[in-house]
């Protein structure tokens, strides 16, 4: 092969390497421009912090009663059912994204499970495990049974539930962009906040939220919160006390994600 042959030849093969050198930066550049029009459209689930407004009664002292849960200040209770997992109290999810959310699983567990609930008993609430083999488990579903005494009535009068501790979970089919979906507290999660407030729990429970769901890619997502009850300054010129259900973003490398924390 001549001198000739050797430099249409290597020069052949340049325009070869650099036409397979473009397309191969085209198409990562197709497919990075691809990835980031699926990141700014996907679908964005955010639960939003939601005003609480506790209003004292004085006339039981039923864990129930004791804290009315209200989304305002003149808001009328309607009180759950007992035998209701989930309360009354709710809080929304919004879809912040630019396209819909489908198959979306929502999750609660409770943080530190069996360990963030303590036995009490005293004059005016008594609280039993009702499984106390469980405590040296370290689970995370288990039961107990609360004994309220009503503060006007005579003594030994009471009201006793049993409230059952386990991750819960519930799907929603499909939550459009800009859209809300309204989700229900469990109904152990404002029983122990409110044990919590009469200072008969020393623990402050708090929840993690888990959100799963997918885009119309069917690519699958998952945010996690914790989820406590925080209190605003107080003001002096109401009765009521002013509160704030809070929802902090759990980073997936965080060691505290777990439930048992």
């Amino acid at each position: 092969m001549g001198i000739v042959e050797w430099g249409t030849a290597f020069f052949t093969a340049t325009a070869a390497v650099a036409a397979a050198w473009s397309a191969w930066i085209s198409r990562s550049q197709f497919k990075n421009q691809t990835d980031r029009q699926k990141e700014q459209e996907r679908p964005r689930l955010v639960p939003l912090n939601e005003d609480v407004y506790l209003n004292k009664s004085e006339e039981f002292v039923d864990m129930h009663l004791a804290y009315d849960w209200k989304l305002s200040p003149h808001a009328k209770h309607t009180y759950t059912k007992k035998s209701d997992f989930f309360s009354g109290f709710s809080f929304p999810i919004v879809n912040a994204g630019k396209s819909l959310a489908v198959k979306v699983d929502i999750t609660y567990f409770l943080e530190n499970g069996i360990d963030a609930v303590e036995e009490i008993e005293n004059e005016t609430v008594a609280l039993i495990i009702t499984d106390s083999k469980l405590k040296q488990l370290e689970t995370d579903v288990f039961s107990f049974d609360l004994k309220e005494y009503k503060n006007l009535s005579p003594k030994g009068d009471s009201i006793d539930n049993n409230f059952v501790v386990t991750p819960s979970n519930f799907r929603v089919s499909i939550i459009k962009s800009g859209e809300t979906e309204q989700i229900r507290l469990p109904f152990y999660f404002v029983v122990l906040n409110n044990l919590y407030l009469d200072k008969h729990q020393k623990a402050k429970p708090k929840l993690r939220l888990n959100i799963e769901y997918e885009d119309e890619y069917h690519e699958k997502h998952r945010d996690s919160y914790r989820v406590e009850l925080l209190k605003h300054k107080p003001n002096p010129n109401f009765d009521r006390e002013d509160y704030w259900l809070d929802f902090t973003k759990i980073k997936p490398n965080d060691k505290k994600a777990h439930p048992r924390v």
